[in-house]
């Protein structure tokens, strides 16, 4: 029998059978609960069980009942784990329904601290399925005193096509750890360190951009600019400043009525790097960017092998005399140490998780 069989065939036994076949106590057996009963003790003979590697569903459980009861009771146990790289991944419960598939993940670190409030998934769990899918990942929360983080994972199929099969298997690539996040920064960004004549150029690889939700966005923004969203501004060696490790303020120009500054986030591929900037005058009124435009920094390869720095430019619709009453914040989140890849994974019977 594959060890596969045995973990499935641990459905179909109830905890007081095996307790009682550990103690020598009778139990009345049917031949179903016989087969099953010898694969429960084959996984618990043979299995070979890290060394604390206890099951988390209990906090698990606890912290969500806190946090969303509702989901806590909808959802049908699985309780089966994997532990790689001494991190201990769990899937306490799922729910199956049509196309969409919702599981309540939990990890903890065995041999440390390090997961906490932090930590990501990166984008790269995965619930295996023939279609193209969509996901989405939310922690619901992280208990300090058990180490435990847990997390609910959506993912529905693509099209409307239901999940199909017996089982199910779900899994985790890699983990993004220690993220820090700086919040409110003050840019040291002066009125005269901003130049009214930006080298620009064209010769960029776009990531992407995004407009502000602001009424009147389109009269606030000439035709000039629009006509100019091709073009961002080239580094300013002189500006270059590192304001946390893998964020760098690289340029500040204005033009056209639009204060431009921009910003190098190292390697996002690995670290997800990331930021946000708005103005701010003595009164704390805020003016947000009305436009945002990502791009590669130079040396972007697509295979991956070469320079993975984004360059986000925030574009701010505001007089030039101004620029001396605001001041340039921001917040950013970093994980520099980049991600601890585990391929965590799991395989479950769908029954169990169906209504």
């Amino acid at each position: 029998m594959k060890t596969e069989d045995l973990l499935f065939a641990l459905n179909d036994v109830k905890e007081e059978d095996i307790d009682a076949a550990k103690t020598g106590r009778r139990v009345k057996l049917t031949p179903k609960k016989i087969i099953a009963l010898a694969a429960a003790l084959a996984v618990l003979l043979l299995c070979a069980v890290p060394v604390g590697a206890a099951p988390v569903s209990k906090p698990a459980y606890e912290l969500l009942y806190a946090v969303a009861p509702g989901l806590a009771q909808q959802m049908k146990p699985v309780r089966r784990s994997d532990v790689k790289q001494g991190i201990q991944m769990e899937v306490i419960s799922a729910e199956i329904k049509g196309d969409t598939a919702v599981m309540l993940v939990a990890f903890k670190d065995l041999e440390g601290d390090r997961i906490d409030a932090t930590t990501d998934l990166f984008d790269s769990y995965l619930l295996r399925t023939p279609y193209d899918t969509s996901g989405t990942c939310r922690m619901e929360g992280y208990d300090p005193q058990t180490g435990v983080a847990v997390y609910t994972v959506t993912q529905q199929n693509m099209g409307g096509k239901a999940y199909q099969g017996k089982k199910a298997t779900f899994s985790v690539h890699e983990l993004l750890l220690s993220k820090r996040h700086l919040d409110d920064l003050t840019l040291p960004l002066a009125p005269a360190s901003v130049t009214r004549t930006p080298a620009m150029t064209s010769n960029v690889e776009y990531r992407g951009g995004s407009y502000a939700d602001t009424p009147g966005i389109e009269d606030r923004i000439s035709e000039h600019t629009l006509r100019q969203l091709g073009s961002v501004m080239v580094a300013d060696p002189a500006l270059q400043t590192e304001l946390t490790e893998g964020v760098t303020l690289t340029a500040a120009g204005y033009t056209d009525g639009h204060l431009r500054v921009q910003i190098r986030f190292a390697d996002i591929l690995a670290t997800d790097n990331h930021g946000f900037l708005w103005l701010e005058n003595a009164a704390g009124e805020q003016l947000q960017p009305v436009l945002s435009e990502s791009f590669w920094a130079e040396g972007h390869l697509d295979n991956g092998r070469g320079n993975n720095d984004s360059v986000q430019e925030y574009l701010f619709a505001i007089p030039e005399e101004a620029l001396a009453d605001y001041t340039v914040h921001g917040d950013f989140t970093t994980a520099n140490n980049g991600p601890l890849v585990g391929d965590w994974e799991i395989t479950f019977p769908l029954e169990s998780a169906e209504p």
